[in-house]
C-alpha cells in the first residue's frame, strides 16, 4: 500500500464533514448585556439632554444678540437714541396707535416679520414683530421672548398736542404723570458710562396672546419694556418684588403654559424669568438663568443670585439705569 492510500483510510468521510457545535449565551451572559446597556443609555441620555440644553441656550444669546445689534443699528440712525415705548400714540407715518421698540415701522426696518399673530389686521394698534429671532427656544408656546429696558427708551409718557396733533414724547424719569418716576430711575442713550453693564435688553415673560391662532395654535408676546415699576432689586424679584399695579397686564394668567400651576396673578413679581436657562421650575421659582443684552452690544446670562445679594440688595452687575448707584432695594 502506498502512502497516499493509507492517508484516505485515516481519515474517514464522517469526521471530514463534521462540524463544530456553536455554543449558545447563557441567562446570565445576556443579563449582563442588558445591565451594559442601560448603564450606557443611562450615561449619554443626559449628556444628550445638557447638549440640546447647551445649544437652545447657545440659539437665545445669538438671538438676543441680534435684536440688541438691531437697536444699536436704530440708534445710530437716530443721533444715539433708542425707540420710543409710547402705548397707544398715534404713529402719523401708519395712522395706527403705539410706538414702541418692536413695531414694524420701527424695528422692523432692520429685522424681519416671522409670526404677525400678535395683532389682527383689523386692530388700530401697530403691527410688532414676533416669530424667528425674536423667540428663545425654551419659551413655551412664545411668539415674542424680549423685552427692551424702560429706562432705555427714548421717550415713554406722551401728551397729544391736539392743535397740530403732534405727539410730545417724555423721556423715562420725567414723566409729568408720574411725579415719583423721577426716583425710580432716569433715561439713558447709547453714551451712557458703564455701558456694559447698563441693561438693552432682557428676556422677558409672555403676557398677551395672539389674537390669531397659527399653525402652533396660541402664541404669547411679550410687553414693550420691563423695569418701569419698583426698585432695581426688586424688579429681578428681590423682597416683595414688583407689586406694582399694572405691572404684568394681559391675559396670560390661567392661559400661558409658562404659568402653569400659578395659583394667583400676584405670584409674579418679578420682571425678568429666571427659570429658562435651563428650563426649571415654575414662574415663580428662580432656578436658572435669563440672557440679557447690554448697551456695548454683548450677551450675558446671569442668575438670580448673581444680581441680588443676601440683604436683598442689588449687585450692580447688572444696572437699569444710571441712577442705580444711589438707590436701595
Amino acid at each position: 500500500m502506498d502512502l497516499r492510500t493509507r492517508s484516505c483510510r485515516e481519515v474517514s468521510p464522517q469526521q471530514s464533514t463534521r462540524s463544530t457545535p456553536r455554543r449558545a449565551f447563557t441567562l446570565i451572559e445576556l443579563l449582563v448585556v442588558i445591565a451594559i446597556i442601560a448603564l450606557l443609555i443611562g450615561i449619554l441620555l443626559p449628556a444628550l439632554g445638557s447638549a440640546r440644553e447647551s445649544g437652545r441656550n447657545i440659539k437665545c444669546q445669538a438671538q438676543i444678540r441680534g435684536i440688541g445689534q438691531a437697536l444699536l443699528t436704530y440708534a445710530n440712525d437716530y443721533r444715539g437714541l433708542f425707540p420710543p415705548t409710547m402705548h397707544d400714540a398715534p404713529d402719523r407715518e401708519t395712522g395706527r396707535l403705539s410706538m414702541i421698540w418692536y413695531d414694524e415701522n420701527r424695528l422692523g426696518r432692520y429685522l424681519p416679520q416671522i409670526d404677525s399673530s400678535n395683532i389682527t389686521e383689523g386692530n388700530t394698534r401697530s403691527n410688532t414683530l414676533g416669530g424667528g429671532v425674536m423667540v428663545c427656544p425654551n419659551h413655551s408656546a412664545g411668539g415674542r421672548s424680549y423685552s427692551m429696558n424702560y429706562w432705555a427708551a427714548s421717550a415713554a409718557a406722551w401728551r397729544l398736542d391736539t392743535s397740530n396733533n403732534r405727539v410730545t414724547g417724555f423721556k423715562p424719569g420725567s414723566n409729568p404723570f408720574d411725579a415719583s418716576e423721577g426716583t425710580r430711575g432716569a433715561g439713558f442713550d447709547t453714551t451712557v458710562e458703564n455701558s456694559s453693564s447698563m441693561l438693552l435688553l432682557s428676556e422677558a415673560w409672555g403676557l398677551f396672546s395672539s389674537e390669531t391662532a397659527g399653525l402652533t395654535g396660541t402664541t404669547w408676546f411679550s410687553i414693550g419694556q420691563v423695569g418701569a415699576s419698583a426698585m432695581p432689586a426688586q424688579r429681578f424679584g428681590a423682597g416683595f418684588g414688583v407689586t406694582s399695579p399694572g405691572a404684568f397686564p394681559g391675559d396670560w394668567f390661567g392661559r400661558a403654559p409658562e404659568f402653569a400651576g400659578m395659583a394667583t396673578p400676584g405670584g409674579l413679581r418679578n420682571y425678568v424669568p429666571f427659570n429658562r436657562h435651563p428650563k426649571k421650575g415654575r414662574a415663580t421659582e428662580r432656578l436658572a438663568g435669563a440672557n440679557m443684552s447690554f448697551v456695548d452690544g454683548h450677551v450675558a446670562q446671569f442668575k438670580f443670585g448673581d444680581l441680588v445679594d443676601s440683604a436683598n440688595q442689588s449687585t450692580r452687575k447688572v444696572l437699569w439705569s444710571p441712577k442705580d448707584f444711589s438707590l436701595t432695594n
